[in-house]
């Protein structure tokens, strides 16, 4: 638990020491900033030299997420349209806590603030995080502290067991189950798999855990507090998919794993595990308070209206004003009227700006979730500055580059999107090529 809380400060220190820049695209952590503290940590991955994009770094991939969820730190954007990480005041109410509300503020976050699907998006653990994770702790609830378990899993392609449950937590949940080294449930010990179409550098595959005297008692506790019920950002459809996938069904049909239903009472989210921690330990309280004073995404401020610069090149652009209550469909609209575009083809938005990426949004026509017209702009966390990628038209690949410039508050915000400024005339969408022959 020490581990959890002193490498977490150590991150914090280190953010509030050296105010990094955050990268234009993705709006995260540089690579040199991520190697840089990845060596002060207490159990630091080891990477040779910095050339890795944050992801890789799962403990900081997942404290940028934990600051970034419960604003610790905000968003501090320059005149350039560079994007610095700053202090708020709330990160000194955290220092203020305890050790054991520390922890328990943290482990609260991860499991009901986050969205898994960014937390893990580039990951085999985003295809059904939370599935894993209960298969998983499922099968480790009666393992003894101190007690190893272990998977033959190297031999992949021979070893591998599709109907045994370690295995299929071992080999799909690497990244969760670093993350939960990281609250102290277990050790873990990386498999050598060089299968490298499953296994990236962000993604490791486990060979053993072995629970820590903390482990048995968390792992219980968590069981008690199921993710589809408790998390406050859950995938709804990859949750009805997962407990009705006829793969997953001999894993999943066992006495003591039932689906959590949403009409369960819910109980305060720290009582399952104030027995774990000595009496009176957690300060409840403090914590609900913490969530209160900002429970938001990084610099997103109290804005309803989006400033969004929309370029297809440097020649060409569009500035669209847009509501916070509008979709990603209405921006969609926007940019083909902008554009003079006839709306004939399909659309995606990739919100980390990486063509083809997971982190996505599509058209409603190519029946591939999740959707554009169920996307809220004010519900996506979008920050100043933040650079992400429109496409349309799969085949020809209209590729334009948004920005969001500014987020506003206005009395009036506009019903449906509106182009407020214009750099260069559209493209003809259909050129002609009679010349050619």
């Amino acid at each position: 638990m020490l581990n959890t809380i002193n490498d977490f400060e150590t991150f914090c220190t280190y953010l509030e020491e050296n105010r990094p820049k955050l990268t234009k695209v993705r709006n995260e952590l540089g690579k040199k900033d991520c190697y840089a503290i990845n060596a002060l940590l207490s159990r630091p991955r080891e990477l040779d030299g910095p050339k890795y994009l944050q992801p890789v770094y799962l403990t900081i991939n997942l404290f940028f997420h934990i600051i970034k969820a419960t604003g610790l730190f905000v968003r501090e954007t320059k005149k350039n349209g560079e994007g610095y990480l700053v202090p708020s005041p709330k990160l000194e109410k955290f220092r203020a806590l305890n050790s054991c509300s520390k922890y328990m503020f943290l482990f609260r976050t991860y499991w009901t603030k986050l969205d898994y699907r960014e937390l893990y998006w580039n990951t085999l653990a985003m295809s059904g995080h939370f599935i894993y994770m209960r298969i998983g702790l499922e099968a480790l609830k009666d393992t003894k502290p101190g007690e190893r378990v272990f998977a033959d899993i190297e031999d992949f392609r021979n070893a591998y067991d599709w109907s045994n449950p370690i295995h299929r937590f071992f080999v799909t949940a690497g990244p969760v189950i670093h993350h939960l080294r990281d609250f102290g449930f277990w050790e873990y010990e990386e498999a050598q798999i060089k299968d490298k179409l499953l296994f990236g550098k962000n993604d490791p595959g486990v060979k053993a855990v072995t629970l820590t005297d903390f482990g048995p008692a968390m792992i219980r506790a968590c069981l008690n507090r199921p993710y589809e019920l408790y998390n406050e950002r859950p995938d709804v459809k990859l949750i009805e998919r997962c407990w009705y996938d006829e793969h997953l069904k001999p894993l999943l049909d066992k006495p003591g794993i039932e689906r959590a239903s949403a009409n369960t009472p819910k109980e305060p989210f720290e009582k399952a595990f104030e027995a774990i921690f000595p009496a009176a330990a957690i300060d409840s309280t403090a914590i609900n308070a913490m969530y209160k004073v900002t429970d938001r995404r990084m610099d997103t401020g109290d804005g309803n209206v989006y400033i969004l610069k929309v370029s297809l090149n440097r020649r060409a652009w569009r500035r669209i004003r847009i509501s916070a209550a509008n979709t990603l469909h209405h921006l969609h609209e926007a940019i083909q009227d902008a554009f003079d575009f006839y709306d004939d083809h399909l659309y995606a938005f990739f919100m980390d700006g990486q063509l083809w990426s997971k982190n996505a949004y599509w058209s409603r026509e190519g029946e591939q979730p999740p959707y554009a017209d169920k996307a809220v702009i004010g519900q996506l966390g979008l920050t100043r500055g933040q650079n992400f990628l429109y496409l349309f038209d799969f085949g020809d690949e209209w590729k334009f580059d948004v920005r969001v410039e500014e987020i506003l508050d206005s009395d009036l915000p506009p019903e449906r999107p509106l182009v407020t400024g214009k750099k260069g005339a559209s493209p003809e969408q259909y050129p002609s090529y009679e010349d050619d022959y």
